[in-house]
């Protein structure tokens, strides 16, 4: 698998490229999924004034001879909708299908990268993603 590293300075200039396609939208909340999502969510809640922001630390793990399973490690709290999901990274959409199951029909999700595999799973990206390219954030 390629690995290709990302500098703080491009990440922020990916995340202005979501942050322009999200200009106009309406969004009584914005909730970041932990822990990737959360620089982004930040820049962009900034960016769009929006003052109501969450997160949703999801795990996942998968015993010998499982599927993947995922977990809230804390409850969601109610929010203003309709709700913005942020993530870093959508690989599979597991991660975002799985949190669009437990909010409103009205939650939409914006991620700066993008694997062709689970774009179908956002409604908002910046950049797309070869799906044989792991990404190595500044953060990690």
């Amino acid at each position: 698998m390629k690995r290709k590293h990302l500098s703080w300075e491009q990440v922020g200039l990916d995340i202005s490229v979501l942050v322009s396609k999200l200009v106009g939208q309406e969004f009584g909340a914005i909730l970041g999924v932990a822990r990737g999502g959360l620089v982004p969510a930040a820049v962009i809640a900034n960016a769009l004034n929006i003052r109501v922001v969450d997160t949703a630390p999801v795990t996942s793990y998968r015993a010998p001879g499982r599927r993947e399973r995922l977990q809230l490690l804390l409850p969601l709290r109610p929010l203003p909708e309709p709700v913005l999901v942020v993530d870093d990274l959508v690989d599979s959409g597991t991660t975002v299908r799985f949190l669009r199951s437990l909010l409103p029909a009205s939650t939409k999700v914006a991620v700066v990268y993008v694997k062709p595999i689970g774009q179908s799973a956002t409604d908002f990206f910046a950049i797309p993603v070869p799906q044989s390219t792991w990404l190595c954030f500044p953060w990690e």
